[in-house]
C-alpha cells in the first residue's frame, strides 16, 4: 500500500518519502519525475491509475499485512472469491462491504 511520508522544507514546499511494492517502484518513480511541479497540480488518479474498488480491497488487506488466504478466511470467502473481488470481476454488496471493512479497519462505505 502507497505510504506517504512528508517532511517540512523551507520555500512552501514538502519532502516526501514514498513506499510502493517493489513491482510498481520504477513506474512511480518515472510519474514523479515526470511532473512539473510550476505549471499545474496532479491527481492522484494521473500519477497512479484509476482507483477501483479491487485496489482498495488488495491496498488496505496488504496495509494490514494479510495474505489474500487470511483476509478470504476472516470475511468467510474462498481465496478464489477474493481474487475475484480484487481484481474486479466481482461486484462488492452492501453485507460484504461492512465485514471487509471490519476486517481490515476500514469505513466499509469505500468498498461500495
Amino acid at each position: 500500500m502507497l505510504e506517504v511520508t512528508k517532511t517540512r522544507i523551507t520555500g512552501g514546499r514538502v519532502s516526501l518519502e514514498v513506499k510502493v511494492p517493489e513491482r510498481i517502484a520504477d513506474a512511480v518513480e518515472a510519474a514523479i519525475q515526470s511532473v512539473d511541479t510550476e505549471s499545474r497540480l496532479y491527481t492522484p488518479e494521473e500519477i497512479f491509475g484509476p482507483s477501483s474498488v479491487g485496489r482498495l480491497i488488495r491496498g488496505a488487506r496488504a496495509r494490514e499485512g494479510m495474505t489474500q488466504v487470511e483476509l478470504a478466511k476472516r470475511i468467510g470467502v474462498s481465496k478464489a472469491y477474493l481474487s475475484d473481488l480484487e481484481h474486479d470481476r466481482r461486484a462488492v454488496g452492501k453485507n460484504l462491504a461492512k465485514t471487509i471493512g471490519a476486517a481490515v479497519g476500514v469505513n466499509w462505505k469505500v468498498f461500495l
